[in-house]
Protein backbone atom coordinates (compact mmCIF):
# COMPACT_ATOMS: atom_id res chain seq x y z
CA UNK A 1 0.00 0.00 0.00
CA UNK A 2 1.64 3.54 -0.90
CA UNK A 3 0.71 5.98 1.49
CA UNK A 4 3.16 8.99 1.28
CA UNK A 5 4.26 10.32 4.42
CA UNK A 6 2.32 14.06 5.35
CA UNK A 7 -0.51 13.16 2.51
CA UNK A 8 -4.09 12.83 2.89
CA UNK A 9 -5.36 9.35 4.45
CA UNK A 10 -8.79 8.48 4.87
CA UNK A 11 -11.29 5.76 5.71
CA UNK A 12 -14.37 6.17 4.43
CA UNK A 13 -17.19 3.45 4.73
CA UNK A 14 -18.07 0.48 7.01
CA UNK A 15 -20.58 -2.17 6.06
CA UNK A 16 -22.04 -5.46 6.43
CA UNK A 17 -23.11 -5.66 9.97
CA UNK A 18 -26.98 -5.63 8.81
CA UNK A 19 -26.82 -8.88 7.31
CA UNK A 20 -25.71 -10.70 10.19
CA UNK A 21 -28.11 -8.52 12.32
CA UNK A 22 -31.16 -9.54 10.44
CA UNK A 23 -30.02 -12.88 11.09
CA UNK A 24 -29.30 -12.99 14.71
CA UNK A 25 -32.93 -11.21 15.05
CA UNK A 26 -34.43 -13.72 13.18
CA UNK A 27 -33.07 -16.61 15.10
CA UNK A 28 -33.85 -14.58 18.79
CA UNK A 29 -37.64 -14.00 17.68
CA UNK A 30 -38.48 -17.30 16.82
CA UNK A 31 -37.11 -18.26 20.14
CA UNK A 32 -39.54 -15.94 22.17
CA UNK A 33 -42.34 -16.99 19.88
CA UNK A 34 -41.98 -20.35 20.15
CA UNK A 35 -41.81 -19.80 24.16
CA UNK A 36 -45.07 -17.42 23.89
CA UNK A 37 -46.81 -20.74 22.14
CA UNK A 38 -45.48 -23.12 25.16
CA UNK A 39 -46.72 -20.72 27.58
CA UNK A 40 -50.21 -20.00 25.94
CA UNK A 41 -50.44 -24.25 26.03
CA UNK A 42 -50.10 -23.84 29.54
CA UNK A 43 -52.36 -21.62 30.47
CA UNK A 44 -55.34 -22.42 28.50
CA UNK A 45 -54.73 -26.09 29.70
CA UNK A 46 -54.63 -25.07 33.84
CA UNK A 47 -57.82 -22.66 32.98
CA UNK A 48 -59.89 -25.41 31.02
CA UNK A 49 -58.92 -27.66 34.43
CA UNK A 50 -60.14 -25.20 36.69
CA UNK A 51 -63.37 -24.59 35.52
CA UNK A 52 -63.82 -28.46 35.51
CA UNK A 53 -66.57 -29.72 38.26
CA UNK A 54 -64.59 -31.53 40.59
CA UNK A 55 -63.49 -35.11 38.88
CA UNK A 56 -61.62 -37.94 40.23
CA UNK A 57 -57.60 -36.75 39.77
CA UNK A 58 -55.68 -38.41 36.60
CA UNK A 59 -51.87 -38.51 37.32
CA UNK A 60 -50.58 -36.12 34.38
CA UNK A 61 -48.96 -38.08 31.14
CA UNK A 62 -45.49 -38.04 30.46
CA UNK A 63 -44.25 -35.67 27.89
CA UNK A 64 -43.13 -37.91 24.79
CA UNK A 65 -38.84 -38.02 24.73
CA UNK A 66 -38.00 -35.16 22.40
CA UNK A 67 -35.34 -37.33 20.89
CA UNK A 68 -37.34 -40.07 19.47
CA UNK A 69 -39.61 -38.07 18.20
CA UNK A 70 -36.90 -36.19 16.77
CA UNK A 71 -35.94 -39.51 14.57
CA UNK A 72 -39.58 -40.10 14.05
CA UNK A 73 -40.28 -36.97 12.47
CA UNK A 74 -37.10 -36.96 10.28
CA UNK A 75 -37.44 -40.21 9.43
CA UNK A 76 -41.01 -39.65 8.06
CA UNK A 77 -40.04 -36.48 6.17
CA UNK A 78 -37.12 -38.58 4.46
CA UNK A 79 -39.34 -41.53 3.63
CA UNK A 80 -41.37 -39.59 1.12
CA UNK A 81 -42.00 -41.24 -1.91
CA UNK A 82 -40.40 -38.21 -3.92
CA UNK A 83 -37.46 -38.35 -2.03
CA UNK A 84 -36.44 -42.05 -2.73
CA UNK A 85 -34.48 -41.70 -5.33
CA UNK A 86 -32.20 -39.24 -3.47
CA UNK A 87 -29.22 -39.75 -0.65
CA UNK A 88 -29.48 -38.02 2.06
CA UNK A 89 -27.00 -36.98 4.87
CA UNK A 90 -27.92 -35.61 8.08
CA UNK A 91 -25.95 -35.08 11.84
CA UNK A 92 -28.03 -33.44 14.26
CA UNK A 93 -25.63 -32.98 17.97
CA UNK A 94 -26.23 -31.16 21.04
CA UNK A 95 -24.90 -27.70 20.90
CA UNK A 96 -24.74 -28.12 24.45
CA UNK A 97 -23.32 -31.73 25.65
CA UNK A 98 -21.87 -32.70 21.90
CA UNK A 99 -24.79 -35.52 22.14
CA UNK A 100 -25.37 -37.57 18.33
CA UNK A 101 -29.15 -36.84 18.81
CA UNK A 102 -29.63 -38.00 14.91
CA UNK A 103 -27.48 -39.18 11.99
CA UNK A 104 -28.32 -40.57 8.82
CA UNK A 105 -24.92 -41.04 6.38
CA UNK A 106 -22.99 -38.64 8.66
CA UNK A 107 -19.64 -39.41 6.71
CA UNK A 108 -21.18 -40.18 2.66
CA UNK A 109 -18.85 -37.42 0.87
CA UNK A 110 -21.41 -35.64 -1.02
CA UNK A 111 -21.11 -32.34 -3.56
CA UNK A 112 -23.00 -29.70 -1.20
CA UNK A 113 -25.78 -27.60 -2.94
CA UNK A 114 -27.47 -24.27 -1.43
CA UNK A 115 -27.27 -25.36 1.61
CA UNK A 116 -24.14 -24.89 2.10
CA UNK A 117 -24.49 -21.38 2.94
CA UNK A 118 -25.56 -22.38 6.15
CA UNK A 119 -22.82 -23.30 7.00
CA UNK A 120 -20.92 -20.51 5.73
CA UNK A 121 -23.25 -18.36 7.67
CA UNK A 122 -21.91 -20.17 10.77
CA UNK A 123 -18.13 -20.10 10.19
CA UNK A 124 -18.77 -16.70 9.59
CA UNK A 125 -20.31 -15.93 12.59
CA UNK A 126 -17.82 -18.03 14.56
CA UNK A 127 -14.78 -16.14 13.29
CA UNK A 128 -15.76 -12.91 12.64
CA UNK A 129 -18.49 -12.41 14.88
CA UNK A 130 -21.88 -11.34 14.30
CA UNK A 131 -21.28 -7.50 14.20
CA UNK A 132 -18.24 -7.95 11.84
CA UNK A 133 -18.31 -4.80 9.05
CA UNK A 134 -16.60 -5.15 5.95
CA UNK A 135 -13.64 -1.86 5.03
CA UNK A 136 -13.75 -0.40 2.29
CA UNK A 137 -10.61 2.22 2.27
CA UNK A 138 -9.88 4.97 0.16
CA UNK A 139 -6.27 6.95 0.03
CA UNK A 140 -4.80 10.06 -1.75
CA UNK A 141 -1.50 9.30 -3.12
CA UNK A 142 -0.51 12.80 -3.40
CA UNK A 143 -0.70 16.08 -2.52
CA UNK A 144 -3.85 18.17 -2.97
CA UNK A 145 -3.25 21.31 -4.82
CA UNK A 146 -6.38 23.72 -5.46
CA UNK A 147 -8.79 21.29 -5.34
CA UNK A 148 -6.44 18.63 -7.72
CA UNK A 149 -5.47 15.67 -6.17
CA UNK A 150 -1.70 15.50 -8.32
CA UNK A 151 -1.50 11.87 -7.85
CA UNK A 152 -3.59 8.14 -7.78
CA UNK A 153 -6.97 7.68 -5.99
CA UNK A 154 -6.27 4.27 -4.07
CA UNK A 155 -9.17 2.28 -3.47
CA UNK A 156 -8.82 -0.85 -0.88
CA UNK A 157 -10.98 -3.74 -0.52
CA UNK A 158 -12.02 -6.23 2.05
CA UNK A 159 -14.89 -8.23 0.14
CA UNK A 160 -17.68 -5.86 0.85
CA UNK A 161 -20.62 -7.04 -1.59
CA UNK A 162 -23.00 -4.52 -1.26
CA UNK A 163 -21.28 -1.31 -3.03
CA UNK A 164 -23.22 -0.64 -5.92
CA UNK A 165 -26.00 1.32 -7.79
CA UNK A 166 -28.62 0.98 -4.69
CA UNK A 167 -27.85 2.08 -2.77
CA UNK A 168 -25.43 4.33 -4.93
CA UNK A 169 -21.95 3.75 -2.90
CA UNK A 170 -19.85 5.36 -5.10
CA UNK A 171 -21.93 8.67 -5.22
CA UNK A 172 -21.58 8.63 -1.31
CA UNK A 173 -17.87 7.76 -2.02
CA UNK A 174 -17.57 11.18 -4.37
CA UNK A 175 -19.13 13.08 -1.57
CA UNK A 176 -17.08 12.42 0.83
CA UNK A 177 -13.89 12.98 -0.98
CA UNK A 178 -15.27 16.41 -2.12
CA UNK A 179 -16.08 16.99 1.18
CA UNK A 180 -12.12 16.72 1.90
CA UNK A 181 -11.45 19.08 -0.66
CA UNK A 182 -10.66 17.23 -3.45
CA UNK A 183 -12.91 18.32 -6.99
CA UNK A 184 -10.62 16.65 -9.67
CA UNK A 185 -7.87 13.82 -10.07
CA UNK A 186 -5.00 14.23 -12.30
CA UNK A 187 -3.69 10.44 -12.11
CA UNK A 188 -5.53 7.33 -11.52
CA UNK A 189 -8.19 5.48 -9.91
CA UNK A 190 -6.67 2.12 -8.75
CA UNK A 191 -8.09 -0.85 -7.30
CA UNK A 192 -6.05 -3.10 -4.44
CA UNK A 193 -8.23 -6.21 -3.97
CA UNK A 194 -4.76 -8.36 -2.67
CA UNK A 195 -6.94 -8.98 0.39
CA UNK A 196 -7.92 -11.90 -1.83
CA UNK A 197 -6.11 -14.63 -4.12
CA UNK A 198 -6.64 -14.41 -8.09
CA UNK A 199 -9.00 -17.17 -7.93
CA UNK A 200 -12.33 -15.94 -7.47
CA UNK A 201 -14.33 -19.10 -8.61
CA UNK A 202 -14.89 -21.96 -6.45
CA UNK A 203 -13.55 -25.35 -6.73
CA UNK A 204 -16.20 -27.48 -8.61
CA UNK A 205 -18.26 -25.14 -9.82
CA UNK A 206 -19.85 -26.50 -13.25
CA UNK A 207 -18.43 -24.57 -16.53
CA UNK A 208 -21.56 -23.83 -17.46
CA UNK A 209 -23.04 -21.77 -15.43
CA UNK A 210 -20.39 -19.19 -15.31
CA UNK A 211 -22.03 -16.62 -17.87
CA UNK A 212 -24.86 -16.60 -15.18
CA UNK A 213 -24.71 -14.23 -12.03
CA UNK A 214 -25.08 -16.66 -9.06
CA UNK A 215 -22.15 -17.66 -10.27
CA UNK A 216 -19.68 -14.56 -10.25
CA UNK A 217 -16.30 -14.77 -8.50
CA UNK A 218 -15.51 -12.90 -5.59
CA UNK A 219 -12.79 -10.67 -5.04
CA UNK A 220 -11.89 -8.05 -2.38
CA UNK A 221 -13.04 -5.45 -4.18
CA UNK A 222 -16.35 -5.85 -6.20
CA UNK A 223 -19.48 -3.67 -7.72
CA UNK A 224 -22.83 -5.18 -8.28
CA UNK A 225 -21.55 -8.08 -7.07
CA UNK A 226 -19.81 -8.65 -10.09
CA UNK A 227 -22.84 -9.04 -12.49
CA UNK A 228 -24.14 -7.16 -15.47
CA UNK A 229 -27.80 -7.12 -16.56
CA UNK A 230 -28.91 -7.48 -20.21
CA UNK A 231 -32.29 -6.34 -21.27
CA UNK A 232 -33.55 -7.96 -24.17
CA UNK A 233 -36.49 -6.40 -26.57
CA UNK A 234 -38.07 -8.42 -29.36
CA UNK A 235 -38.39 -6.20 -33.01
CA UNK A 236 -41.60 -5.28 -34.68
CA UNK A 237 -41.84 -8.28 -36.73
CA UNK A 238 -41.05 -11.93 -37.23
CA UNK A 239 -37.54 -12.41 -37.79
CA UNK A 240 -36.40 -9.09 -36.96
CA UNK A 241 -32.81 -8.97 -34.98
CA UNK A 242 -33.90 -8.42 -30.75
CA UNK A 243 -32.39 -5.10 -29.42
CA UNK A 244 -29.57 -5.13 -26.73
CA UNK A 245 -28.87 -3.07 -23.71
CA UNK A 246 -26.14 -3.87 -21.23
CA UNK A 247 -26.19 -1.96 -17.65
CA UNK A 248 -24.25 -0.72 -16.08
CA UNK A 249 -23.38 0.45 -19.58
CA UNK A 250 -19.77 0.59 -19.20
CA UNK A 251 -19.08 -2.82 -17.48
CA UNK A 252 -16.41 -3.45 -20.31
CA UNK A 253 -18.85 -6.85 -21.36
CA UNK A 254 -19.13 -7.21 -24.88
CA UNK A 255 -22.92 -9.05 -26.14
CA UNK A 256 -22.52 -10.98 -29.50
CA UNK A 257 -26.06 -11.87 -29.61
CA UNK A 258 -27.81 -13.43 -32.70
CA UNK A 259 -31.46 -13.28 -30.70
CA UNK A 260 -34.06 -12.87 -33.16
CA UNK A 261 -37.92 -12.06 -33.16
CA UNK A 262 -39.99 -14.96 -32.72
CA UNK A 263 -44.01 -15.57 -33.32
CA UNK A 264 -46.52 -14.11 -30.77
CA UNK A 265 -47.50 -16.58 -28.19
CA UNK A 266 -44.06 -18.48 -28.52
CA UNK A 267 -41.93 -19.51 -25.47
CA UNK A 268 -38.53 -17.03 -25.52
CA UNK A 269 -35.71 -19.23 -25.60
CA UNK A 270 -32.61 -17.48 -24.78
CA UNK A 271 -29.26 -19.53 -24.82
CA UNK A 272 -26.11 -17.68 -23.25
CA UNK A 273 -22.58 -18.63 -23.18
CA UNK A 274 -19.14 -17.55 -22.55
CA UNK A 275 -15.66 -19.16 -22.28
CA UNK A 276 -13.68 -18.40 -18.67
CA UNK A 277 -11.44 -15.47 -18.90
CA UNK A 278 -13.56 -14.19 -21.59
CA UNK A 279 -15.05 -10.22 -22.19
CA UNK A 280 -17.61 -11.33 -24.79
CA UNK A 281 -20.62 -12.99 -24.44
CA UNK A 282 -22.48 -15.13 -26.78
CA UNK A 283 -26.40 -14.87 -26.91
CA UNK A 284 -28.65 -16.91 -29.30
CA UNK A 285 -32.17 -18.01 -29.49
CA UNK A 286 -35.53 -16.25 -30.03
CA UNK A 287 -37.85 -13.72 -28.32
CA UNK A 288 -41.53 -13.50 -28.71
CA UNK A 289 -43.22 -9.69 -29.20
CA UNK A 290 -43.61 -8.90 -26.09
CA UNK A 291 -44.37 -5.34 -23.83
CA UNK A 292 -41.90 -6.72 -21.00
CA UNK A 293 -38.21 -6.92 -21.93
CA UNK A 294 -36.75 -9.86 -20.87
CA UNK A 295 -33.70 -9.70 -18.49
CA UNK A 296 -30.71 -12.05 -17.97
CA UNK A 297 -27.86 -11.42 -16.03
CA UNK A 298 -24.29 -12.14 -16.81
CA UNK A 299 -20.97 -12.01 -14.71
CA UNK A 300 -18.09 -9.63 -15.09
CA UNK A 301 -14.53 -11.40 -15.84
CA UNK A 302 -12.63 -8.95 -13.87
CA UNK A 303 -14.33 -7.55 -10.81
CA UNK A 304 -11.62 -5.14 -9.81
CA UNK A 305 -11.54 -3.54 -13.36
CA UNK A 306 -14.78 -3.31 -13.25
CA UNK A 307 -15.79 -1.78 -9.68
CA UNK A 308 -12.62 1.03 -10.53
CA UNK A 309 -13.94 1.92 -13.87
CA UNK A 310 -17.39 3.57 -12.39
CA UNK A 311 -15.96 5.87 -10.15
CA UNK A 312 -15.33 8.17 -13.29
CA UNK A 313 -19.08 8.11 -13.71
CA UNK A 314 -19.25 9.98 -10.05
CA UNK A 315 -16.06 11.84 -10.08
CA UNK A 316 -16.07 14.80 -7.49
CA UNK A 317 -16.86 18.67 -9.19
Amino acid sequence: MIRPAGLPAFALLRFGASAMARWRSSARGGGKACAASVSATIVIACTLVACHPALPAHPALPAPPAVPALVHDIDALLAAPALEHGYWGVLIKSLKTGETLYSLNPKRLMMPASNMKIVTLAAAADRLGWDYTYETRIFAAGRIDAGVLQGDLLVVGSGDPSIGEVPDTLGAWAEQIKARGIRMIAGRVVGDDSAFDDDGLGFGWSWDDLQDDYAAGVSALQFNENAVRVTVSPGTSVGDWAGIAISPTDSGLEVDSALTTSAAGAAPHIDAHRLPGSARLQLRGTVPPSPMASTCAGRRWTSTTFATRRPGRTAPR
